[in-house]
C-alpha cells in the first residue's frame, strides 16, 4: 500500500503560486481533470489530422509562413494579418498554431474566396477549434454531409448551413 502525503503548506503554496484549483479548490483534483481534458483534446486533434489528410492536411503556422515566403506570396506578418482578420482559419493545439490546408489557394497559399465566405458566416460564434471541427463534421443542414466535401460543388448550401448553425449557436 502506497501512502500519499501532501502537507497543507505545500498545497497552500501551490495555490498561492498559481496552481490550478478545481471546483472545491483542490489542486490535485483539478490537475486530474485538466489531464483528462487534454487527453480528450489530443484525441480530437488526431481525428482532425485524419479528417483533413485528403485535402492537404494541417500545417503549422510557422511552416505555412515559410512556404509563402519561399513562393514570394507572403511572410509571417501577412499570414498573421490574414488570421487576425478572419480570412484564414487556425486553431491552437500543443503550443502550436495549426492551419487547415484546404482553405489555401494552391499557387500562392493565400485564403480561398469560398472559405473566407463560409468563415464570415461562422464568425462571432465559432472559435478556431470549433470552426475547424465544423468543416469536417456531418451537418444536418446538408443532409448529414460534411461541409468540406460540399464546398466546391454546393457552396450556397454550405453557406446556408454555416448561417443556420451560427444562428442556432447564438441561441
Amino acid at each position: 500500500m502506497v501512502k500519499l502525503s501532501v502537507s497543507l503548506e505545500k498545497v497552500s503554496n501551490g495555490v498561492r503560486n498559481g496552481a490550478p484549483t478545481g471546483p472545491v479548490g483542490h489542486p490535485l483534483r483539478c490537475s486530474f481533470v485538466e489531464r483528462v481534458q487534454e487527453s480528450q483534446r489530443d484525441v480530437a486533434f488526431i481525428a482532425l489530422l485524419d479528417a483533413y489528410r485528403a485535402t492537404g492536411g494541417l500545417l503549422r503556422w510557422h511552416d505555412l509562413a515559410q512556404l509563402q515566403s519561399g513562393r514570394g506570396t507572403g511572410d509571417h506578418a501577412s499570414l498573421s494579418r490574414s488570421i487576425a482578420s478572419g480570412e484564414i482559419l487556425c486553431f491552437e493545439w500543443n503550443q502550436s498554431v495549426w492551419v487547415p490546408a484546404f482553405q489555401l489557394e494552391r499557387r500562392g497559399l493565400g485564403a480561398r474566396t469560398e472559405t473566407r465566405r463560409v468563415l464570415a458566416e461562422l464568425s462571432g460564434v465559432f472559435d478556431g477549434w470549433s470552426a475547424t471541427q465544423w468543416f469536417v463534421a456531418p451537418n444536418a443542414w446538408l443532409g448529414d454531409r460534411i461541409p468540406l466535401e460540399r464546398m466546391d460543388t454546393h457552396l450556397d448550401a454550405v453557406l446556408d448551413a454555416a448561417r443556420a448553425d451560427r444562428f442556432a449557436a447564438r441561441g
